[in-house]
């Protein structure tokens, strides 16, 4: 059937592919902290979110170090044109009375 020498060819090959696929799942690709407290990001979170009684997306900002909160919505939802809102000063709004 096989010979000594072609089985221990395909041992050592298979042996091979197995460190291979070791070294493979051991491996972490470098980590992204673009919005974490770890990795600094510069203080901004931003995410979109359905503009309340709008068919579009607003574009919201949070600017964590000065506490503001910026909006920007979309002058026509055809262009890429976003035009900003007065910014929120969150101290202020969530301050206790």
């Amino acid at each position: 059937m096989f010979s000594k020498r072609s089985l221990l060819t395909l041992l050592v090959g298979l042996n091979l592919v197995l460190l291979v696929l070791l070294f493979m799942g051991s491996y972490s690709g470098p980590a992204a902290f673009a919005q974490s407290a770890r990795g600094g990001g510069g203080g901004f979170v931003s995410v979109t979110a359905k503009a309340q009684g709008q068919a579009y997306d607003a574009l919201y900002l949070l600017d964590a170090s000065a506490q503001t909160l910026h909006a920007f919505y979309p002058t026509n939802v055809q262009q890429k044109r976003y035009v900003p809102v007065q910014p929120r000063d969150l101290s202020a709004d969530f301050a206790l009375d």
